[in-house]
C-alpha cells in the first residue's frame, strides 16, 4: 500500500506542479527562463515519504489515503488564478498537520531553495511580476 500511495502522490504532485508552472509562465512569460526543475528526484521522494509517514502516524492508513485522494482531486482542478488555487484545495492539504509536515519533512525548504537557485524568486520580486500573477 505504501508504494502505491507514494506513486499516486507523485503523479498528482507532478501534475499540479506542471499546472502551476504553466499558469505562472502564461502570466509572466519571462519565468520560463528561470523555472526550477521540480520533478521528483531523491530529495522530493524523501520529502513525500516523510509526509506520508507523518500523515499515517497521525491519522492512520485511512488518513494517509484521504490525503493522497485529496491531492489527486486538487491536481485534477484547473489553475485559473492564484486565489482559485487555494480555494480548490481540500482542508487536509493545508491543515496544521500538512503545514507542519511540509516544514518538518523539508518540502518548503527544498522548494524555496530550488526557486532561489534558479533565479525564480529574484524575478518574482521585480516590480509588477506579482501583480501579473495575482491579476484575475
Amino acid at each position: 500500500m505504501a508504494d502505491d500511495l507514494l506513486d499516486r502522490y507523485q503523479v498528482a504532485s507532478d501534475a499540479k506542479t506542471a499546472q502551476i508552472q504553466a499558469f505562472y509562465v502564461a502570466r509572466v512569460p519571462e519565468l520560463a527562463q528561470v523555472m526550477p526543475v521540480m520533478s521528483w528526484d531523491d530529495a522530493f521522494a524523501a520529502v513525500a515519504t516523510c509526509t506520508l509517514a507523518g500523515q499515517r502516524a497521525e491519522r492512520g492508513d485511512d488518513g494517509a489515503e484521504a490525503y493522497v485522494a485529496a491531492m489527486e482531486a486538487w491536481a485534477a482542478l484547473p489553475v485559473n488564478s492564484l486565489a482559485g488555487l487555494a480555494a480548490g484545495m481540500a482542508a487536509v492539504l493545508s491543515d496544521d498537520l500538512a503545514i507542519a509536515l511540509a516544514q518538518d519533512c523539508g518540502g518548503m525548504d527544498l522548494s524555496m531553495q530550488r526557486m532561489e537557485d534558479s533565479g525564480m524568486l529574484s524575478l518574482m520580486q521585480q516590480p509588477g511580476v506579482m501583480d501579473r500573477l495575482l491579476a484575475e
